[in-house]
């Protein structure tokens, strides 16, 4: 009887494994809800208590959080900095734009990890510091799990150094 208890709890815990890899966006979805964690207002957002998060944020855009890190200053205007941002942050691997808001002034991605699809999240605000200079506010955020080990902090750093490298 028992040795019949532990072949079923094996090929129950085999199928549920295989689903994972057939479907795991699906799967992440029936457990965890929809991949895209909706937008952030940055003038009051405040980082969870988790490490699986992590903020690249100018002090006055948000005022009532701790950031991560200090964004750099581009040398172009908002709007060319978001499209900059948006051509070549969208071509990442797993990578999805799922938002761009109506004001102009943000776009939301969802980046998926490769082998198990795990969804993150990723606000990002465009600051204009005048006509022609401009920073933004990135937030990236897993959606499962309590720690990323060091996945949004890594993603964050690449995008911004991607960013560097795309401009003219």
């Amino acid at each position: 009887m028992r040795k019949n208890g532990l072949k079923l709890a094996t090929a129950i815990l085999l199928m549920a494994a295989a689903a994972l890899l057939i479907w795991p966006e699906r799967i992440w979805s029936l457990v965890a809800g929809p991949a895209d964690l909706g937008p952030v207002d940055f003038t009051t957002l405040q980082k969870p208590a988790s490490p699986n998060a992590y903020l690249a944020c100018p002090a006055a855009t948000c005022p009532a959080s701790t950031p991560d890190m200090a964004p750099p200053t581009f040398e172009m205007d908002a709007a060319s900095l978001k499209a900059l941002a948006a051509a070549a942050w969208s071509a990442e691997p797993g990578v999805t734009l799922v938002d761009e808001a109506a004001s102009g002034n943000a776009l939301r991605f969802v980046q998926r990890t490769e082998l198990l699809k795990f969804p993150d999240t990723v606000s990002v605000r465009f600051v204009a510091l005048s006509d022609t200079q401009s920073t933004l506010a990135i937030y990236s955020r897993s959606q499962i799990g309590y720690s990323d080990l060091g996945a949004n902090e890594t993603r964050v750093k690449h995008w911004l150094a991607l960013l560097e490298k795309a401009k003219p």
